[in-house]
C-alpha cells in the first residue's frame, strides 16, 4: 500500500500487477507510507478511519494473464510447497502424501508442472483446494479485494503512462521515471 498523505492519496497494491515495481518507483519519491503489502480495500478502510478522504487507486489485469503470473510466482517460490503439491496432485494424479509437501519437490516433477497446459492449469484446482491456497498466499487472491466502486480502477496493459499520472497526481515530478 502506498499512502501520500499531503495529495491525499491512496494506491492498494493488487498482487501481480507491477506491485514490486510500483513501490520501488515510489520510495524514490517523498510518499509517507511505501509498504509492500498487498492490503485489501477493507485493509485500509479499517486502518484509515479518514479513508473517505482519499482520491483511491489499484491496478487491474486481465484475469487469466495475473492467473498465470501468479502460478509461475507460486512455482518459483520456496515457500509456496503446498500450491505446488496440491497442483501437481490435482494434474499428474499422482499418490502424493501431505508429508510429501515437506519436501522439495523433484525438478522432473516441477518442470513437468511447467509445461501444462492453460487448460489444465485453470482446470486443475477445485473450490477448496483454491480456499486453501488463498489462505497462505494473495498471490491467487480475487481482483475484487482491491476493487470497487470508488477504486479508480488503472489498467495494468498501460502500466508506464498509469504510473507516471499517479505520480503527477500526487504532485511529484514524473521525470526522474
Amino acid at each position: 500500500m502506498i499512502i501520500h498523505e499531503k495529495s491525499k492519496v491512496a494506491i492498494l497494491l493488487n498482487p501481480k500487477t507491477g506491485s514490486t515495481t510500483l513501490c520501488d518507483i515510489f520510495q524514490k519519491y517523498d510518499v509517507d507510507v511505501c509498504i509492500h503489502d498487498h492490503k485489501t480495500l477493507t485493509d485500509f478502510r479499517e486502518e484509515y478511519s479518514d479513508h473517505s478522504e482519499y482520491k483511491i487507486y489499484s491496478f487491474y489485469r486481465e484475469p487469466i494473464e495475473r492467473f498465470k503470473s501468479a502460478y509461475n510466482t507460486a512455482l518459483s517460490l520456496h515457500n509456496h510447497r503446498t500450491f505446488r503439491f496440491i497442483l501437481l496432485k490435482n494434474v499428474s494424479k499422482k499418490s502424493i502424501s501431505m508429508y510429501d509437501v515437506a519436501k522439495p519437490i523433484s525438478e522432473e516433477n516441477i518442470e513437468y508442472l511447467k509445461n501444462i497446459s492453460p487448460y489444465e492449469m485453470l482446470t486443475a484446482l477445485n473450490t477448496e483446494d483454491i480456499n486453501k491456497i488463498r489462505s497462505f498466499t494473495p498471490l491467487f487472491a480475487n481482483q475484487i479485494q482491491w476493487i470497487d466502486d470508488s477504486v479508480t480502477t488503472l489498467n495494468f496493459e498501460n502500466f508506464e503512462s498509469e504510473v507516471k499520472m499517479l505520480i503527477e497526481t500526487c504532485g511529484f515530478d514524473s521525470s526522474k521515471l
